[in-house]
């Protein structure tokens, strides 16, 4: 693939319809029931009961077809998705009348990683949005995961080629309200031509009296949704920016809330969860969702919360050498000492910690391993590294340099 081959092509994505030997399969969820209504809309005829038809990327035909070469297309459709911040997800236009977003394989490296969904996420995502769904506060919406299908082979590689999931779209719902739905994702990006954010268009941010009573109340309302489920329930949400939806009113364009999205990421404390009378099921042994390495838990949510999350709205605002780092801090302290949740103190000096490992991610891009635990370094040892400037951000500042 060239790298400069035409985005259009990823931006209203052409899909394909293919079908598949059951046994090829595993469908969890009423996938089928779901997609019914798409292929009777598409005139697709009705394949036999041993067969499942799959909704796919035409681009990803060629690795299906490699990996199981009794898929045979039936159908496309053109000019009739448009792709979500990820790629790999997309929104199906009105004329084809269906109320749900497709999450699909793509075999293509965005950032990090092949856009390949692994087949150990397919199984789990029912019992995801039901565990999210009752535990999480009504406040924040979650994106539920109904229904999904992967392969069924031992080689975990092809298996994941035809991965799909079928996701709940909260535009509807949105509407009914009288909000818009907005990725946090595009909050720090800005219109080509001007450095102005679409934070600062969107919310009127003109001063910095303004960006700084915005970001205050921004982090205080992101802080007051996805910690309370970390200490109270061990649940750690991926809370990068494209994960978090902001929920604004359409009249007055004020923060409402958010909705939450994508379960791979999650982390689950085993331990904690058990504790609370939570059944647990059994997971795939691939699977990291479920851990009893608080450890690890806290990082993976340091990492997307903070290090990715936080400081990039933060960046984008200027925020970071004007006090930025310092509201943080308090809204952190103001969420984790509430006496109520007993891991308060120990997460919050986790989060507050003067020196914090950070994963190699660029070394290991370069070295072909960006899964792989790979190599650390010392946040704050690298900064001096890299800068020779103090700050009183010592957790923080290194997000400006990497």
């Amino acid at each position: 693939m060239s790298p400069l081959e035409d985005m259009s092509d990823f931006l209203v994505p052409k899909l394909s319809l293919v079908s598949v030997p059951r046994e090829k399969l595993r469908v969890n969820g009423p996938f089928e029931l779901l997609l019914r209504p798409l292929l009777q809309k598409l005139n697709v005829p009705t394949v036999a009961e041993d067969r499942v038809i799959v909704p796919c990327f035409t681009k990803q035909l060629s690795s299906i077809e490699r990996s199981f070469p009794e898929a045979v297309p039936v159908a496309s459709i053109v000019d009739g998705a448009d792709a979500q911040v990820s790629m790999r997800s997309v929104v199906l236009r009105p004329h084809l009348g269906v109320t749900y977003t497709l999450k699909m394989s793509l075999a293509y490296r965005i950032t990090s990683a092949v856009r390949t969904i692994a087949s150990w996420v397919i199984p789990e995502v029912i019992f995801m949005s039901q565990l999210l769904e009752e535990l999480l506060p009504p406040e924040l919406w979650i994106y539920r995961e109904v229904a999904g299908v992967t392969g069924a082979g031992e080689d975990l590689e092809d298996a994941r080629q035809i991965s799909c999931i079928i996701r709940e779209d909260l535009v509807p719902r949105a509407q009914a309200n009288g909000l818009a739905l907005i990725v946090a994702a595009s909050l720090y990006q800005a219109p080509g031509g001007t450095s102005k954010t679409y934070a600062e268009i969107l919310f009127g941010l003109n001063t910095w009296e303004e960006k700084i009573a915005w970001f205050r109340s921004y982090i205080a309302s992101l802080c007051d949704a996805v910690l309370p489920p970390l200490v109270m329930y061990g649940i750690a949400l991926e809370a990068h920016p494209q994960n978090i939806v902001l929920r604004v009113c359409r009249q007055s364009s004020e923060l409402r809330g958010f909705a939450v999205r994508d379960w791979g990421g999650v982390r689950l404390h085993k331990s904690t969860l058990q504790n609370l009378g939570v059944q647990l099921p059994m997971v795939d042994t691939e699977s990291p969702v479920i851990t009893d390495d608080l450890d690890h838990i806290w990082s993976r949510f340091h990492h997307a919360f903070l290090q990715n999350h936080v400081a990039s709205v933060l960046v984008a605002l200027g925020l970071e050498t004007e006090g930025g780092w310092a509201i943080v801090r308090g809204e952190l302290s103001r969420v984790l000492s509430d006496s109520r949740y007993a891991v308060s103190p120990s997460l919050l000096k986790y989060l507050l910690a003067d020196d914090m490992q950070m994963r190699c991610f660029f070394t290991a891009r370069l070295e072909g391993r960006p899964s792989e635990p790979g190599e650390t370094l010392d946040i704050r040892r690298f900064i001096r590294k890299v800068s020779q400037e103090q700050t009183t951000d010592k957790l923080y500042g290194f997000y400006v340099y990497i």
